[in-house]
């Protein structure tokens, strides 16, 4: 299976149309929600109120959209106007397995 590196996920999600609340992600994490995918596991819901993910969903996003796969939306309500929303192309992809603590580098 194919390991991205941060630079190369953040590419493939550069147009995504969602929006997110979280302005950090994982790639090893990424990684592993792909592989899973690939493997046939379902993603959970993922959370979108006004177009934006909230509730921890964007690294099972971003996987799904690198595949090319619709995840299954959950309505919710839109975060608060005081609540800062990113677009994919601002979210820092990080080599750090935040799971695990380690860094994954290339």
């Amino acid at each position: 299976m194919p390991y991205y590196s941060p630079a190369e996920l953040r590419e493939k999600v550069f147009e995504a149309p969602l929006r997110t609340v979280e302005i950090r992600v994982s790639a090893p994490i990424i990684n592993r929600h792909i592989a899973a995918l690939e493997r046939g596991q379902p993603a959970p819901k993922i959370k979108v109120g006004g177009g934006t993910i909230i509730g921890g969903g964007l690294h099972w996003y971003v996987a799904s959209y690198v595949l090319g796969r619709q995840p299954v939306i959950e309505k919710v309500d839109p975060p608060g106007p005081d609540i800062v929303r990113y677009s994919l192309r601002q979210v820092i992809f990080e080599g750090i397995d935040w799971e695990n603590m380690t860094v994954r580098r290339g």
